[in-house]
Order: structure tokens, then C-alpha cells, then sequence
């Protein structure tokens, strides 16, 4: 799109006559070239300043030109970012910053820089190690008897885990002791209930059966006798006195059972058997 004049050795020149009544058309003179752009390609353009009137030569020529070009463009990269926070408080740590590439080089332009993440030592002072530590110890508790032997306990807690690096707790965190000035406990035996009055009969004549109970009135205090084995229940015969000519046939108990296990494991309880009724007597049985 470029113009090319030709010329020969000697030089002519030729001026039209003005007439300003029939001027020609006038074009500016050509722009600068553009940069070259990123197609590879740069630009100029003209105008036209006045149109032809009348008799007047018109405009000829383009009032754009477009051209190849191959301008060098070199790589850009953003400014570093500031230095990250330290990744350790102590002990040695790593900070970082980093920065990007903003244009691409092109046409042989310079390249880019191959560092675009730096790496910096940090908080090199060593690191003060904690260890475990222990709360104080809690008052005694309270004895666990009002009298004779018993026991006090007291507990302590963890304050403070270790950290890395320190020492871990390694201690009793809980102490007991017996109790100290308990006045001796007062010793008691076991004590029956005296027996209740005996129950109606239940018959009238020829032989009937009435009872009675009685329980344990105290349990024996730790070092106090324990219980002896007495019966808890009685059945008598009553108004035996014949009623008629009946062969007369005495009542009969089963056998005693195994005695059941006792209520408790220490400081004394009671265990207990029975036995049933295996045939009752007739009227003038006993």
C-alpha cells in the first residue's frame, strides 16, 4: 500500500494554475506510523482537507495505509508481593513472597525471569521449651467414717500441657491417707425383736395350726456379734381337742432350705432359710 514515485535525470516540474474557482481536492499529509500491535501490524491514516469544487481535480489515494511490522516486546512481571508471616514463632521458620508474569515476551523480545517465588529464613531464635505442669494439691476430703478407721483422699490437676520439644508430667495426680484422731467406734451385737402374740387357730376343734413372727430389731456395728440363727416364723398346733371319731393325723414340715447369702460383704448382715408346711393335721392331730 506504500506510493512509489518514479523519477529521471533531470528534474521537471509542473504547477497547475490555482482557480480558485475550481479548486482540487486537498489531502493532509500522512500521520505517524502507529506501534506495531500485538497482530503484528502498525497503521497510518491522512484526511482530506477539502473536497473539489466544480472543474476541480477529485480526490485520489487511500486515507488509511496498514503495514507488517515486527516490534520487539519484552516480558513483564508485577512488582514483588510483601513477605508472607513467618510460618514458626521461633525455632526456624519460612516466609515467602512471590510475584506473576503480566505480558508474554514476543519478535525475540527479552524473556521472562525464572524466579518468581523467593524463600526467606525466619524466627531463628530457638523456641523456649514448656513443660508439663501441676496444679496444687486440693484440701483432704472428709474421713469416709465418723469413727474408727476410715480414709482421707486429696486431688491435684494438670495446669499446663507440654509443648513440642518438653517434658511430659509423670506424678500421682490423687493421695490417700488414713484418718487421723476418730474417736473408737461404739460396739453393738445384733438384737431379736421379741416374739408377736400368736394368730388366731384356724380351726375350732380337731386340730388347727396358728403362728407367729418376730425380726431383727438392731444389726450388729462393725466388730459387735452377729446374728444367731433363731427362727423367724413358729406354727403350733391349737384346739386339738377332738371334734368327732377321726383317726387322728399330726401335721409334718418339709425340709429346711439352704440358707440364702448374706445382705452384705462386710460389717455384718443376716442371711435366713424356711422351711413349708408338707401336710396339715386333722382335727385330732397335733
Amino acid at each position: 500500500l506504500a506510493e512509489v514515485t518514479g523519477c529521471t535525470g533531470k528534474e521537471v516540474r509542473t504547477e497547475v494554475c490555482k482557480d480558485s474557482q475550481n479548486p482540487d481536492c486537498q489531502l493532509s499529509v500522512w500521520s505517524p506510523w502507529s506501534v506495531c500491535d500485538h497482530d503484528g501490524q502498525r497503521h497510518r491514516e491522512r484526511r482530506i482537507v477539502h473536497l473539489a469544487r466544480g472543474a476541480g481535480r477529485p480526490c485520489q489515494g487511500s486515507l488509511q495505509n496498514t503495514e507488517t511490522c515486527s516490534q520487539q516486546v519484552d516480558c513483564v512481571t508485577s512488582a514483588w508481593t510483601d513477605w508472607s508471616k513467618c510460618d514458626q514463632t521461633c525455632g526456624g521458620g519460612q516466609a515467602h513472597r512471590q510475584r506473576q508474569v503480566n505480558t508474554l515476551p514476543e519478535w525475540g523480545g527479552r524473556g521472562c525471569p525464572r524466579e518468581l517465588l523467593q524463600t526467606r529464613g525466619c524466627a531463628s531464635l530457638a523456641c523456649r521449651r514448656h513443660n508439663c505442669t501441676l496444679g496444687d494439691w486440693h484440701d483432704w476430703s472428709q474421713c469416709s467414717s465418723s469413727c474408727g478407721p476410715g480414709s482421707q483422699i486429696r486431688q491435684r490437676e494438670v495446669s499446663g500441657l507440654r509443648e513440642h520439644g518438653g517434658v511430659g508430667c509423670n506424678s500421682t495426680l490423687s493421695e490417700l491417707r488414713a484418718c487421723q484422731g476418730n474417736d473408737a467406734c461404739i460396739v453393738s451385737d445384733c438384737v431379736w425383736h421379741d416374739w408377736v402374740d400368736w394368730g388366731t387357730c384356724s380351726r375350732s376343734c380337731g386340730g388347727g395350726q396358728h403362728h407367729r413372727v418376730r425380726h431383727i430389731k438392731a444389726r450388729p456395728s462393725p466388730g459387735g456379734r452377729t446374728c444367731e440363727a433363731h427362727n423367724e416364723e413358729e406354727v403350733a398346733p391349737c384346739k386339738t381337742q377332738p371334734c368327732g371319731n377321726d383317726e387322728c393325723i399330726d401335721g409334718a414340715f418339709s425340709d429346711w432350705s439352704d440358707w440364702t447369702p448374706c445382705q452384705v460383704s462386710c460389717n455384718g448382715g443376716t442371711s435366713s432359710r424356711h422351711r413349708q408346711i408338707s401336710s396339715m393335721a386333722n382335727k385330732c392331730g397335733h
